[in-house]
């Protein structure tokens, strides 16, 4: 039997965070195959944590359990209603992905049940959040702030910022730049920021577009004491959603616990309704950081694909596009040219933007969105129909 074993480890001090970490062991029968520490830092100042409390382990393992075919044992504390979640979560991935997940059993230690709901007076309801200083993450703040979410509208009591994402561990200077610039912007709305790092993504290899959805809120259990819910920013809105996806509103709900409901925010709204929201408060529009890029640590390159489609997400609109993004529509209209588009969801967004320009007057930009839908239908053709095709050509050809 091939199993994903699971071993909280007790906190330890580390470069002056403190470290939470889980043993994760790969057993084929009784044998030892590999051993790795999967570790979570936190600031000091960061809420107690008891180190039973296994479920941020679980969630962050469960895809890789799932993409190796592997059971899960977990050595520690997990909640019944987090269980019964994740089976329907690998019920998701299994039939929507079948030949890269498989549905897996867990075993836990100790399953608790959720605590009675208590009486008394009614508290305004609070949240925390995963913040990255982008646009989707700008606009979730702005969005519960300013009271836009209607009833759904929660009191952000924090937000956490990630180091070993889409900013690795390693590089320091842009994390801590754009930590900088992430706090001040919350600030401004009177909300506190803390920083966490992990090695995650080094020790979850299942691709990160799957993965990011069960890595964010992994990260966000252990600041659950803060708040009993959890808000992620959303990706693609309801009428242009991509499937499969690592988060979406169709499952993330189902990575909650008892001690942490999970909430998918905003799927009502694209990136270019977020953009067009978002300008009312301009000091957060100027200091949005969309780069996946290190060479200018904590702002943008503003030449990357995503860059140069969230300037599109505001001048589509006809607003000014954010100093934080060049600050004028030129350098979108020099570069549109340059765009190569890699995935669904990328082709997904510009096919809106495409629908948001109408027939009216276009600028440049507009008017190369649907060469870069071509050359990305072509490509996808070639990869999935001729590739494989030449392959098997090259293999059968006589050595010279």
């Amino acid at each position: 039997m091939t199993v994903l074993e699971l071993r909280p480890q007790p906190a330890c001090d580390v470069d002056g965070w403190t470290r939470r970490a889980c043993e994760v062991l790969r057993l084929d029968g009784d044998t030892v195959q590999s051993s790795h520490s999967l570790w979570f830092d936190l600031p000091p100042d960061a809420p107690a944590w008891d180190h039973a409390d296994a479920e941020p382990y679980l969630i962050a393992c469960l895809m890789l359990a799932m993409h190796e075919g592997r059971s899960l044992r977990v050595r520690g504390r997990v909640s019944r209603m987090l269980l019964e979640n994740l089976e329907e979560y690998a019920a998701f991935w299994a039939t929507t992905a079948p030949a890269r997940y498989q549905r897996v059993t867990v075993e836990v230690d100790e399953v608790v049940q959720p605590l009675a709901p208590t009486t008394g007076a009614t508290q305004p309801p609070t949240a925390i959040a995963a913040f990255s200083g982008g646009l989707d993450a700008s606009f979730l703040v702005w969005r519960h702030h300013s009271g836009l979410a209607g009833l759904r509208t929660r009191q952000i009591q924090a937000a956490v910022m990630i180091s070993g994402f889409d900013i690795p561990c390693d590089s320091v200077a842009h994390f801590d730049a754009s930590l900088a610039v992430a706090r001040g912007t919350l600030q401004s709305l009177g909300m506190r920021l803390y920083p966490l790092r992990t090695n995650l993504r080094q020790i979850n290899k299942v691709p990160w577009e799957q993965l990011h959805g069960t890595s964010l809120v992994a990260c966000l259990q252990f600041y659950k004491a803060i708040a009993p819910t959890a808000l992620l920013g959303s990706c693609e809105p309801y009428d242009h959603l991509v499937t499969p996806w690592g988060s979406s509103p169709v499952i993330d709900h189902l990575l909650s616990s008892a001690s942490l409901r999970i909430v998918h925010d905003g799927a009502e709204h694209s990136r270019s309704d977020k953009a067009r929201l978002l300008a009312e408060w301009p000091f957060g529009a100027d200091r949005i950081r969309v780069c996946w890029g290190d060479a200018h640590p904590g702002t943008n390159c503003l030449t990357c694909e995503k860059c140069l489609r969230t300037m599109a997400n505001f001048a589509v609109h006809r607003l000014p596009v954010p100093a934080s993004l060049g600050g004028d529509v030129a350098r979108l209209n020099q570069r549109i040219r340059t765009v190569r588009l890699r995935s669904t969801a990328q082709a997904a967004e510009w096919r809106a933007l495409l629908q948001l320009g109408g027939s009216g007057a276009r600028d440049r930009w507009q008017g190369c969105i649907t060469a870069l839908l071509w050359r990305y239908e072509l490509r996808a053709v070639f990869h999935a129909r001729l590739r494989p095709w030449l392959r098997r050509l090259a293999g059968r050809a006589p050595v010279r």
